[in-house]
């Protein structure tokens, strides 16, 4: 069941100001000269700054990048012109590694400047550079211990790497010191969940949406926890309330069709899979939960389709290899389910389903000797319908 924490994205600016040239100046030295020059060369850099900015209320982030590298050629050592560039590389063009570079920079120029650290965590975190991210997060809170944003964004990180005891403790002084952070509380609370701590799941959840009614992750992730507990009636009021307040929020939608096939309506399960699938046309696990729920109708074509697009957005899954092999299968496509399973094996060559249903699809195309191999390799990895399947036919594995 997919959930969702939030990263607090605050990308904090140093506040610093160039002094803009007031007025003529009466030059009579030629150091005289180099000052006024210097200051008409910042005041240039500091006019293409500002039209950087504007550009980014605007929407135009190109525009506002090639604004920001103006004043840098102006004035390299322009640290906020680094600094807003790479939020723009990262919070608006999704481009992390020109974003990490710019907060290098800042960090050069200002080493004790912990909004840069934070920055360059989160930039780090979206590269999956996760140990990157948690030592930059560390810098900041080291320099700025009150920030409660940066310990529930190295937190979100630990979770990723599952060390969810540890990001409950960064989540605790997040909390501590703003007891109003929502976002925290539906971080924490995914943990707990994590942790099979349901009770604080549960009351985590409810307290970020009591501080925030509006917060329609926490509707989500709560919806999802009472799902796996078995509640659906709670789960679906919190899925439908998640997409009422968020129409376009895909998670909502698939994680009401996960809820949606574990009690058997299977049709409302693929409709609510093709609305996640309509919103984001990358969400590869809508794919492949749509792949099986049609293999479970009999609809083994359209499963065929599912397995071959989430193969196509991810290509290191062994099991989507399986499920197409599963299809292939049922559709009397042999060749192309050797060939399926064949790859989920090289992904994953402890995966005795794929050895198993090899085996018999090897039976079936009368290569016994291949067959018997790969039943025992299934039968010896505990798969139990090989090992059936072997006694049966009294062969010993």
């Amino acid at each position: 069941m997919k959930k969702e924490w939030v990263l607090v994205i605050f990308f904090a600016v140093s506040g610093a100001s160039h002094p803009a040239f007031s007025g003529p100046a009466i030059i009579n030295s030629p150091s005289a000269f180099f000052a006024e020059n210097k200051v008409q060369i910042e005041q240039r850099a500091k006019d293409w700054f500002e039209k950087g900015n504007r550009a980014v209320v605007s929407g135009s982030y190109l525009e506002a990048i090639e604004a920001y590298t103006n004043a840098i050629n102006l004035n390299p050592e322009y640290t906020e012109a680094y600094l807003h560039r790479g939020i723009v590389y990262a919070r608006d063009l999704e481009n992390y590694q020109r974003a990490v570079k710019d907060y290098d920079k800042v960090i050069e120029l200002k080493p004790q400047f912990a909004g840069a650290y934070n920055n360059r965590g989160l930039a780090h975190e979206k590269l999956g550079n996760y140990y990157l991210a948690i030592i930059d997060f560390g810098k900041a809170i080291q320099l700025d211990p009150e920030n409660s944003g940066t310990y529930s964004n190295r937190g979100v990180v630990y979770s990723k790497i599952r060390n969810f005891q540890q990001a409950i403790i960064d989540y605790n002084r997040a909390v501590k010191l703003n007891p109003g952070f929502a976002e925290a509380y539906n971080n924490r609370g995914y943990a707990f969940k994590e942790l099979g701590k349901f009770n604080q799941a549960f009351k985590d959840f409810s307290r970020a949406i009591e501080l925030n009614p509006k917060f329609f992750r926490a509707y989500n992730n709560r919806g999802s926890t009472y799902s796996e507990i078995g509640n659906f009636k709670k789960a679906f009021r919190d899925f439908n309330r998640a997409i009422k307040l968020k129409p376009e929020f895909s998670e909502a939608y698939y994680n009401r069709a996960r809820t949606h096939r574990e009690i058997g309506n299977y049709k409302e399960a693929i409709n609510d899979l093709n609305m996640a699938i309509q919103l984001n046309s990358a969400y590869e696990e809508a794919y492949y939960n749509r792949g099986k729920t049609y293999h479970f109708l009999g609809d083994y074509k359209r499963a065929v389709e599912d397995y071959n697009k989430v193969i196509q957005l991810n290509s290191r899954k062994a099991e989507y290899y399986y499920g197409r092999g599963a299809a292939y299968k049922k559709m009397g496509g042999y060749r192309e389910a050797l060939k399926s399973y064949t790859q989920a094996i090289q992904l994953n060559d402890q995966y005795a389903e794929a050895y198993g249903n090899r085996g018999l699809v090897f039976w079936r195309l009368n290569n016994q000797k291949r067959a018997v191999n790969d039943l025992k390799t299934a039968a010896r990895l505990g798969y139990l319908p090989a090992q059936d399947y072997l006694q049966s036919k009294r062969i010993k594995w």
